[in-house]
């Protein structure tokens, strides 16, 4: 099925965005976001396969989103940081805990098709917790 959608230009920009701060081309992620707006919304009439819920599992953020982030924490410690690079880490934290809550939710939504419970499944794919450097939240 093929549909066309006319975007405001700003909503165009903010997706394409989106999708290259996860290192994925645009129709892939706006085709994700869809699927997932329609399985919350319990309107799909197709449940997720196991091998799309580890194709999400598995989809993380680009290199590049990560550099970013590491060379912004970095200046953080050093006291380097600008007001606007401040920002930025900010905006790229919250950007890392939003894929996060997406991927957790799909670990989830795998643990019930397999009939196990959700740290048995985070076992399973090998899933560990991993600390990062959270920018600081409350102004100076």
């Amino acid at each position: 099925m093929s549909v066309t959608i006319e975007l405001a230009p700003e909503l165009e920009s903010a997706l394409r965005d989106a999708a290259a701060r996860r290192g994925v081309d645009t129709q892939s992620f706006i085709l994700a976001a869809l699927e997932d707006v329609a399985h919350r919304a319990g309107q799909s009439k197709v449940p997720w396969t196991e091998s799309e819920l580890l194709g999400a599992i598995n989809q993380g953020l680009s290199e590049e989103t990560w550099q970013r982030y590491r060379e912004l924490s970095r200046k953080r410690r050093d006291g380097a940081l600008t007001n606007g690079e401040r920002r930025e880490l900010i905006a790229l934290g919250d950007s890392i805990e939003r894929a996060h809550a997406v991927r957790m939710a799909r670990v989830l939504e795998l643990a019930r098709l397999k009939n196990t419970t959700f740290d048995s499944m985070l076992r399973q794919l090998g899933i560990v917790p991993v600390a990062i450097d959270p920018p600081d939240l409350v102004e100076p």
